[in-house]
């Protein structure tokens, strides 16, 4: 949910694999990302308040605050949270604990209340929900991209019929005059084409994901 965390996240899996012997980028890094693409920002944004209001908030928000150690009740879907609010640890039962880290992180940035942080994570979901034009989802997944956070993303539409095909005939077309996402797929193995060694060999090194 937040650069700083995603990079920190994979600078560590790299030093972790050169520890074990193996290339940095012999691990990559996927991140899933919900995306809401429209033509135009208002209209991607009317539409994710079409979706938001769909919402059982009431009953995201009290998981939400078990997921991060905070007492049932304790706080409405428009009540923020504070970092100070926050227990030390992380609740043993909590959903999942990537989910809580990455939420704590937000609420550590500034205030935010469950709603807010519903909303963000795709209705309760864990993953960042990016809501623009074509042109801002693409800015979006380049600067993430550029400031290291990961080799590549995993792309969830918030809506399959509609935002599935904005995204491959809207954005896919913006990475790739970019740079960033490739025009067609030589390698003939899935392995070769993340660019990821097969066991005791070595891929050139133009091969990557």
């Amino acid at each position: 949910q937040t650069q700083a965390k995603a990079a920190a996240f994979r600078s560590d899996i790299r030093r972790r694999a050169v520890a074990a012997g193996r290339r940095a980028d012999d691990v990559k890094v996927s991140l899933g990302v919900v995306v809401l693409v429209a033509a135009t920002e208002d209209e991607a944004r009317a539409r994710a308040e079409q979706l938001y209001a769909t919402l059982p908030i009431e009953r995201l928000t009290a998981q939400l605050l078990a997921d991060l150690g905070l007492p049932a009740g304790s706080f409405g879907p428009d009540d923020p949270i504070s970092a100070v609010d926050l227990p030390e640890a992380i609740p043993a039962g909590a959903f999942s604990a990537g989910f809580s880290v990455s939420t704590r992180a937000l609420i550590a940035e500034r205030p935010r209340t469950p709603r807010e942080l519903v909303n963000g994570s795709a209705g309760g979901s864990g993953h960042r929900l990016v809501v623009g034009s074509a042109e801002q989802v693409a800015d979006d997944l380049e600067s993430w991209h550029r400031a290291g956070t990961a080799d590549g993303f995993t792309i969830m539409p918030a809506e399959t019929a509609v935002d599935l095909e904005n995204f491959a005939t809207l954005v896919v077309p913006i990475l790739q005059e970019r740079g960033l996402f490739r025009r067609g797929y030589p390698a003939a193995t899935l392995r070769e084409r993340l660019g990821v060694r097969f066991p005791g060999s070595a891929l050139p090194d133009d091969r990557t994901a």
